[in-house]
């Protein structure tokens, strides 16, 4: 698709159309990707159909059905909480999770993460600080 052809743009046409979305967008394959929200599916369809129309090559990927605008806000900020890391410390984390350092009763310490990582422990605690703090920063503005 060449988009510098294109008269409206995604984020206008998603808007008008009565649907909120998130504000990262992902770009994976040569896509991007935008998480899309309504309450009423045929809403969705009609923002699809009009993307399409407008020459845009858009196809539905997931839908995930929410009680209420409450819950689809929540979803949309952790997503982007979680969009915002770093592949690095995502790595580090799922390490540091699966070894036990984020149980009630800690398994594992950070020298010892750093060990199986090969990296320094002020670089284990800076990964994991920055995650916990964007990642906190999210969960706060939704409590």
């Amino acid at each position: 698709v060449n988009y510098s052809r294109k008269l409206k743009s995604v984020k206008s046409i998603i808007e008008n159309l009565g649907c909120h979305h998130a504000d990262i967008v992902l770009f994976k394959e040569g896509y991007e990707e935008w998480v899309v929200y309504n309450k009423e599916e045929a809403v969705i369809k009609a923002v699809i159909d009009r993307l399409n129309n407008e020459g845009y090559e858009v196809k539905l990927l997931k839908t995930y059905p929410v009680e209420s605008w409450e819950d689809s806000i929540m979803q949309i900020s952790l997503k982007e909480a979680i969009n915002s890391l770093s592949a690095k410390q995502k790595y580090i984390f799922k390490i540091a999770y699966s070894m036990g350092y984020y149980d009630a009763k800690r398994k594992v310490s950070l020298d010892h993460i750093a060990d199986q990582l090969n990296i320094s422990k002020p670089a284990v605690w800076r990964h994991l600080h920055r995650l916990e703090e964007k990642i906190m920063k999210a969960v706060s503005e939704l409590i």
